[in-house]
């Protein structure tokens, strides 16, 4: 027997047999149920298969800015964990391999493969909800700055066990949020920041370097730059000599 939290309190602190034993009861409806009953307790289900379409849609949902979703991957195979244990590469062997793919190893799982089809299906369901295009341009824009961020920081991040496995815990402390979690979290925030910044100047319409322009006599189109976030104001018509003018604005 299992037991777990849901997020939305409706059902508390409940007990459930585990899906490999509802699983072998052989129970269709009851597995249906039961899948059913688990996609209704949270309110949010992510697929790992699917990280970074889960997080866009999480985003999206909870109206965060792309910089809020940045992330840097750790326990990666050949490198090393937060204790400086060697991760190996993932290995299957034939026998395994084998076992896997058997009618009895898909019979003993079968509620779990139905509430991953349902969690993918939900996931699908809430992108459709949100709108393909708003999805695709948000997905577009994390994987942009995702690349960005690991152009950035690459170097600059710090976990508790270097990539040669030296013990480095002391140095990771003001890089991660903990052990080998969220390390680089300042390069990252930094990264967020400039972006978002910039994502401001764009949305305004305006260029930075247009706060100093060299004018001729025309209709000068009149900006107020405030810090690095500009905004137009209005065209303004102005008279000027027939010399040509540099003005500035603070």
């Amino acid at each position: 027997m299992t037991r777990y939290t849901t997020t939305t309190g409706r059902r508390g602190l409940e007990e459930f047999p585990s899906a490999a034993n509802v699983s072998q009861t052989g129970d269709s409806g009851r597995m249906q149920r039961e899948v059913k009953g688990r996609l209704v307790d949270y309110d949010f289900i992510g697929v790992v298969e699917r990280q970074d379409e889960s997080l866009v849609v999480l985003r999206l949902l909870l109206g965060l800015d792309a910089g809020d979703i940045l992330y840097h991957s750790s326990k990666i195979s050949g490198e090393y964990d937060a204790r400086c244990v060697k991760i190996q590469k993932s290995f299957i062997s034939p026998g395994v391999a084998a076992f896997l793919s058997s009618d009895e190893w898909l019979a003993r799982n079968e509620a779990d493969y139905m509430l991953f089809a349902a969690a993918n299906r939900s996931l699908d369901a809430t992108i459709d909800k949100l709108g393909r295009q708003a999805f695709e341009a948000a997905l577009a824009e994390h994987h942009a700055l995702m690349a960005l961020a690991q152009t950035e920081c690459a170097d600059k991040i710090v976990p508790p066990c270097s990539k040669d496995g030296h013990n480095q815990r002391k140095a990771s402390m003001n890089n991660c949020y903990w052990n080998d979690n969220g390390c680089g979290y300042p390069c990252l925030d930094e990264v967020s920041k400039r972006f978002q910044e910039q994502k401001e100047e764009r949305a305004s319409g305006v260029d930075p370097a247009l706060c100093k322009i060299p004018l001729s006599p025309s209709l000068l189109l009149l900006l107020l730059c405030s810090g690095s976030r500009p905004h137009w104001i209005r065209a303004v018509p102005v008279l000027l000599t027939s010399v040509q003018t540099t003005v500035s604005f603070p």
